[in-house]
């Protein structure tokens, strides 16, 4: 079965996207991440005999959900003998630009890859995904995220899988509490609240 270069193409529109995002983030290897060095050596403390106290610094502005993912980051940097902070750089911008697609292609059924593209391709040229990594506030991209596709869920009745996305957001930043309202779009009030 021979296949033309045009499906394979129309099969791979992603490529160039993933692509750009790694364009974006090489650019931001070496970069002041502000907070982020202070959270990912955090990260260490609920997996330390002081565990209890992981919170005990008022300056700590990150839910366990982020701490978790950082300090996995870490094991794995070290496992792999890199930077944590280089693997984060590569790593947050391309999740960051796979929750935007799988939103995207919610939120407009299924637009086709040229439109899936254009505007990974807007989303990952524009530094959005890389800023995640420097900013150091991963949770200010990810979490609005996080609550279009809860809104979706509940829109389409699922309102326990909504519930749980809005419990992730806030376990990464404690505003993200403040998503309960797409809850609201439940088909049934008695579903929002279940939610």
């Amino acid at each position: 079965m021979t296949q033309t270069l045009s499906s394979v193409g129309f099969r791979a529109w992603w490529v160039p996207v993933f692509a750009m995002a790694v364009g974006t983030a090489a650019l931001t290897v070496g970069a002041d991440t502000g907070d982020l060095p202070f959270f990912v050596h955090a990260a260490d403390d609920p997996f330390s005999a002081g565990w209890a106290d992981a919170y005990a610094n008022a300056d700590l502005q990150i839910g366990p959900v982020q701490l978790l993912l950082l300090a996995l980051a870490d094991a794995l940097a070290g496992a792999l003998s890199l930077s944590t902070f280089t693997l984060l750089a590569f790593t947050v911008p391309l999740g960051v630009t796979a929750l935007f697609l799988l939103v995207l292609r919610r939120m407009l059924g299924d637009p086709g890859p040229l439109v899936l593209m254009a505007a990974g391709l807007v989303f990952a040229g524009l530094g959005l995904p890389a800023a995640a990594y420097v900013d150091g506030h991963m949770a200010q991209v990810v979490v609005p995220l996080v609550w279009l596709l809860a809104g979706l869920k509940a829109r389409e009745g699922h309102v326990v899988a909504a519930g749980g996305l809005i419990g992730i957001s806030a376990g990464c930043e404690l505003w993200g509490m403040l998503g309960v309202v797409v809850l609201l779009l439940a088909p049934r009030l008695r579903d929002a609240v279940t939610g």
